[in-house]
């Protein structure tokens, strides 16, 4: 489950990975660990379905599919269709943070990332609160592959790079082809290694939190 992630990377970086055109608010960058309740940056279709990158509010706890897959869980869910059809969005992300739980009291964090790619694209349904002009955002969970499974059962679903411009698209309606692209991240493109507990508090926010456990 996406609970913590980092992104460093500059903005320029990230405009050029996902082709935004237009930044409707400058995130805080770099970010070594990012939590559940801060402002983070998101990336959607915006005024004329240009991609556009702005900042929002983290403030729910990540959606993950039912056992059966997500076309099951927006039936039992109908009001979490909407957002899944035309509210859909990316969270830029260079790598997560997953925990080894030893015991109730102690887990040992690991951070992952991908091989193929610096900075990938993870799935979220964003918010929109026209009274306050806010946004807000909620990230996509699935199941999780043979790197991951051994610590959570879930991860983040990471949108593959062909499909993130079908993702932002708000015209594809096509529940199954939505649901499609929220599978497992396959386990050969990915590593991932030790870090330290700083990451357990998330007021610690530097470099240092992403360096191996050596």
């Amino acid at each position: 489950m996406l609970t913590r992630f980092a992104l460093h990377s500059p903005l320029s970086d990230i405009q050029t990975a996902f082709s935004v055109n237009h930044v409707a608010k400058e995130p805080v960058l770099p970010r070594y660990n990012v939590s559940i309740g801060q402002d983070i940056p998101v990336i959607f279709p915006g005024h004329a379905r240009d991609i556009t990158l702005s900042v929002a509010t983290w403030g729910n706890a990540p959606v993950t599919e039912a056992s059966s897959g997500w076309s099951e869980l927006l039936k039992k869910y109908p009001e979490k269709r909407r957002s899944f059809l035309r509210q859909r969005c990316i969270l830029p992300v260079n790598g997560f943070f997953g925990w080894k739980r030893l015991s109730d009291t102690v887990a040992i964090p690991f951070y992952f990332r991908l091989l193929s790619a610096p900075i990938f694209a993870v799935a979220g349904v964003y918010s929109l609160d026209e009274e306050q002009q806010t946004l807000g955002v909620t990230s996509l969970n699935v199941s999780a592959n043979t790197l991951i499974e051994p610590l959570e059962a879930t991860m983040p679903a990471i949108i593959q790079p062909d499909d993130v411009e079908a993702w932002l698209n708000p015209m594809l309606g096509d529940e199954e082809a939505i649901a499609a692209m929220l599978q497992p991240h396959k386990t050969s493109d990915m590593s991932g290694y030790r870090v330290g507990n700083a990451v357990n508090s998330p007021h610690i926010d530097e470099v240092a939190v992403i360096d191996p456990v050596v």
